[in-house]
């Protein structure tokens, strides 16, 4: 089932009703738009306060890359490396690994419902809800830079972000495309053309 994308308000309900490292993992997936296989395994050397950056490997095409550390996280996760010093995962599990992603999806399977924050038309809160609000706030401060947003989440283009937009319910007209025809077949298609097309004149600016 599709997941859809929270508002800010939700994102700071959930975040200030967590506790624990569950409020630390809901922090980290809404500053840096990282996947839940990728958070899970962060360890406490990927995070460069320095550089302002989070060493990540990107588990769907393996490659090497940075997320931006935010003031908002750097300051959160000074605090939480303070109590949890000598640990060498961000989110440790039980023996010598990191937590499961099973548990992140469960947790917050039950937050959701526990603080009636229901999934709608565009689909169901879950943790890769989490995500595409982190997308859409990339999309909103870059003025609608496809390629930016993009590059971002991870992506090797800007087919995976329409989905992305759309599921948040934006209109093609904020995402700067023409109102696209039903979605059915070629007319799709064109649509997607659409899209790979703005972001490759984005690039060449």
């Amino acid at each position: 089932m599709r997941s859809r994308a929270i508002n800010e308000a939700e994102f700071e309900r959930i975040f200030e009703s967590a506790v624990g490292w569950f409020k630390t993992y809901i922090l980290v997936a809404g500053e840096t738009g990282l996947r839940v296989s990728e958070i899970v395994s962060l360890r406490w050397v990927d995070i460069d306060y320095e550089s302002e950056k989070i060493r990540v490997i990107r588990k769907k095409n393996s490659n090497t890359s940075g997320a931006y550390l935010t003031k908002r996280l750097a300051k959160y996760l000074l605090g939480v490396k303070m109590k949890d010093s000598g640990k060498k995962w961000l989110f440790p599990g039980k023996g010598s690994g990191h937590i499961s992603r099973a548990t992140i999806h469960r947790k917050i399977k039950a937050v959701a419902n526990e603080l009636k924050i229901k999934g709608t038309f565009h689909g169901v809160v879950s943790s890769h809800s989490f995500r595409k609000y982190f997308a859409m706030n990339v999309y909103t401060r870059t003025g609608g830079d496809v390629v930016k947003t993009s590059k971002s989440l991870g992506h090797n283009g800007v087919r995976n972000l329409m989905y992305y937009l759309e599921l948040a319910n934006l209109s093609p007209v904020e995402m700067g495309l023409e109102r696209p025809t039903p979605e059915v077949g070629g007319k799709r298609r064109r649509w997607l053309m659409r899209l790979k097309g703005k972001g490759q004149e984005q690039e060449q600016i």
